[in-house]
Formats: structure tokens, sequence, C-alpha cells
């Protein structure tokens, strides 16, 4: 059995330079500042999906180094894109395995139940062990790499930090969000973001950050009715509760059909039923069967950005904004490589 490394599957969060200014704008100029968000979540979940890199780990003996020294490659290619940038941070964020007392529990009691039991499963041990250590030692490594964080979550989903690290409605930043989930793209209607949402196809990976063609994508669905989702914030967000998220233990509405509540949602607008440019979810239910306004409800304040973020106890997120750390050792990253990668080329 040969070495497997999951360089190529670091590609989901690669984009070429080519998309990634496309995607921006060839006159974007984030005067106050840009950070970049990199859902690690999006690579372990394709790690659990590759048959080959789960059937090679009983075999390998360097799979640390790999997770590692392929981790920080796609640190050093996001680096070296926005140094044209003054004022840039990067934010590593992933889920740990190991989740207790969620802050969301007080919504949802079974919200990430599916993740944990997942990750439980012996199919995944080993997965969990390397990923786990890699991760450790990636947070250490990052410590010394100026504006550069990995952040692993276990008292609430990551889903939320892009939003919560910092004063976005103040501080006038932009917010760069890559992903391969779903529920992340809601960061689209947020001011000043942008989401690359990453999937791979039959023909290759593709990068798309349109919402029209992300609807789409995410619904299966390739019909013009599917517009009336990216009218406004309430209208996608409840496109992803009723999708929902299996791995959080958001159900969804399957038996709902998505082509048809769309035309409800229009229909419900023409006839001044609910409003056009609703803010809350509750201005919306008016147009939805009684028997499916619990779910709605609840999953709603899980899906949206804003509402989720509330549940979110502040003194826990002082204590993740308290392990943001500039440490400098130059010197010492100078003598330190991981497979090749000398780490003073992250600086």
């Amino acid at each position: 059995m040969r070495e497997y490394s999951i360089g190529p599957i670091t590609g989901l969060l690669k984009p070429r330079y080519k998309v990634i200014t496309t995607i921006l704008g060839e006159n974007f100029i984030p005067d106050k500042g840009i950070d970049l968000f990199i859902d690690l979540n999006t690579l372990v979940s394709a790690l659990s999906t590759s048959a080959k890199f789960l059937n090679s780990l009983p075999f390998s003996e360097n799979v640390e180094a790999d997770i590692i020294s392929s981790v920080l490659m796609v640190v050093k290619h996001w680096k070296d894109f926005l140094r044209k940038y003054e004022d840039s941070r990067i934010f590593l964020i992933v889920n740990d395995f190991d989740m207790a007392a969620l802050c969301e529990h007080e919504v949802f009691k079974s919200y990430l139940i599916p993740y944990v039991n997942k990750y439980q499963n012996d199919r995944f041990s080993q997965l969990v062990y390397y990923w786990t250590e890699s991760i450790k030692r990636i947070e250490i490594v990052l410590n010394y790499v100026p504006k550069t964080y990995c952040i692993r979550t276990n008292r609430f989903d990551s889903y939320v930090l892009p939003n919560i690290i910092d004063d976005y409605s103040n501080n006038g930043r932009h917010r760069l969000i890559i992903t391969g989930n779903s529920l992340m793209t809601n960061y689209s209607y947020m001011p000043r973001t942008k989401v690359i949402y990453t999937k791979y196809k039959k023909t290759g990976m593709s990068q798309i950050s349109d919402p029209l063609m992300i609807v789409q994508s995410i619904a299966k669905i390739d019909e013009d009715i599917m517009s009336t989702f990216v009218r406004n914030k309430v209208f996608y967000n409840l496109l992803n509760a009723i999708i929902g998220d299996f791995d959080r233990g958001i159900i969804g509405l399957n038996q709902l059909g998505i082509s048809s509540f769309a035309n409800d949602l229009l229909r419900s607008v023409e006839k001044h039923e609910i409003p056009n440019d609703p803010m809350n979810v509750e201005s919306v239910l008016p147009a939805i069967q009684t028997q499916y306004h619990d779910y709605l409800r609840k999953s709603y304040s899980l899906v949206d950005i804003e509402s989720h973020s509330q549940l979110i106890q502040p003194s826990i997120i002082e204590r993740t904004k308290s392990k943001l750390v500039d440490l400098y050792d130059l010197d010492g990253l100078r003598q330190l490589s991981v497979d090749g990668l000398n780490l003073i080329e992250l600086i």
C-alpha cells in the first residue's frame, strides 16, 4: 500500500489566484483590512469520504507530517495572495471531534450530535487521531506566524467564528470565506463579505461565488425559480433550513419541495401576504404551512448568523479571542521546516 498525500484534496481550499481575483473584483481595495476564514471542516469532511486516504492510514508512516505540511501549504497559498493588501489576517477554523455542553443545545438538543457520533465510529479512529495531533502542532506553529491563527472550537459551532471573532459591524474590515459547506454560504448576505463555495464535481474542482449558482448547486435544481431564494437573506436562510445539514442535526424538510416552496414565496410576495424584503422569519411564516412553523423557527435561529451568534456566551467568546496570540521568533522559524516547507516562508 502506497503512502497517500492529502495534498491534492487540499486543492479544495486553494483556488487559483485568477479565480480569487475574479470573485473579489479587479479593483478590490480593503482599505480597513481583510480577514480570510478557511473552513477546515471542509477538508475533514473530504478526508472522511476519501477511501484512498482512509485505506492508506494503517500502512502510512508520515501521516502527521503530511497533514501538517499540506495545511501549512494552504496557508502559504493564501499568504502569498494576500501580500498585496496592507492589513490581512488568516483564520483556520474547525470543529473539534469532542464537542460538549454546546451553547446551541438550548435551541436544539441534537445540534452537532450526528457529527460527534460519526467520528466516534471505529472506521474514523485513525483519521481522528492523526488529524487531532496534526492540528495541535499547527496551532503551535501558527502562534509564531503573525496574523495567522488556528481556532478549534468545542463549546460552539465554528460556523459563527467569522462573525464573533471581531466587531465586523463597526471595524470596516472585509471578510473572505472559503468553504465546502452550504450553510457557510449564508455569509454572502453579510456586509463586505465574499464566500467562495468549493466542491468536487465529476469534471474536477468547482469554486463559485455567485449566489444563484450556489443556490442551484446546493439545491441541485437549475430552474429560474431558484432566483427567489437569492432575493434577500431571510429567503436564503430559509432555503438552508429546508435543505438541512445532517452533521449539525438540522434535519431539513424534504417533504416541502423546494421548487414549489419558491413558487409559494413568490406568490405570497405578489399578494402582499409577506414583505418583499423580510427582516425576520416570523414575517415569512404566513406563506408556510403551520405544521412546519415550530421546526423553522428553531432551525432558523441556528441557520441565521446573527441569531446563532447571540447564543454564544460572551465569556466563551472572550476565551476564544484570548487564544489569538502573535509570538515573534523569526530565528526559530527559520530553523524549522516541514516536508520541505521552511516555516519562514509563512511570514
